[in-house]
């Protein structure tokens, strides 16, 4: 009875509120842009955007839907959901590109990067698809292992640290661990 009761308890978790208090606290700590994205009927939505003391020029904005193949939260998700949803949804990826865009990448370059997510666990993104921007995302997990949300932390290049193991990078993942605990992922 207890075990039920807890998972009943971690079903009702909401992982927007969950996440918000950490993802502000990342943008205070880091001084960086983080945004908030779940999954929606065209792909990655922005829910959350938390503006940070370095200003950034990009035209994302809450309710923004991501493009799966040319941003690093799309990315995230790419690799994450099931493969036959992803495969479909990257055929339609035209349909995410904003006016930012100029090169989207090809399938190669793509299937590459998303796999590159899977081996690092997180995406990142430097001077693409934004000139001048550098952005990491990272996955959140709920207690059944399936991705909840993504937590992006965004920056210009001049000041936001691209290295994999840069602070960057390890406070976006010590954040997305620490939601993900919450929402009780537990690592196997």
């Amino acid at each position: 009875m207890a075990i039920q009761l807890g998972l009943t308890g971690l079903q009702t978790l909401n992982p927007i509120r969950e996440a918000t208090p950490m993802a502000e606290a990342l943008a205070a700590e880091t001084g960086h842009t983080v945004a908030i994205a779940v999954w929606g009927n065209l792909g990655p939505v922005i829910v959350r955007l938390i503006d940070a003391a370095y200003p950034i020029n990009t035209n994302i904005r809450t309710g923004t839907v991501m493009s799966l193949a040319n941003t690093a939260t799309g990315r995230v998700y790419s690799a994450y959901l099931q493969r036959p949803l992803i495969d479909r949804m990257l055929q339609d990826d035209y349909i995410r590109l904003g006016p930012d865009i100029a090169h989207p990448l090809d399938g190669k370059a793509v299937e590459d990067l998303i796999e590159e997510v899977r081996a690092r666990g997180m995406s990142r993104g430097v001077n693409h698809p934004t000139p001048g921007i550098v952005s990491f995302s990272a996955p959140v997990f709920d207690y059944s292992g399936a991705i909840a949300l993504t937590i992006t932390m965004m920056g210009p290049t001049g000041t936001f640290d691209p290295d994999w193991n840069g602070p960057m990078a390890v406070a976006l993942r010590t954040c997305a661990l620490a939601i993900s605990q919450r929402l009780g992922f537990r690592k196997a």
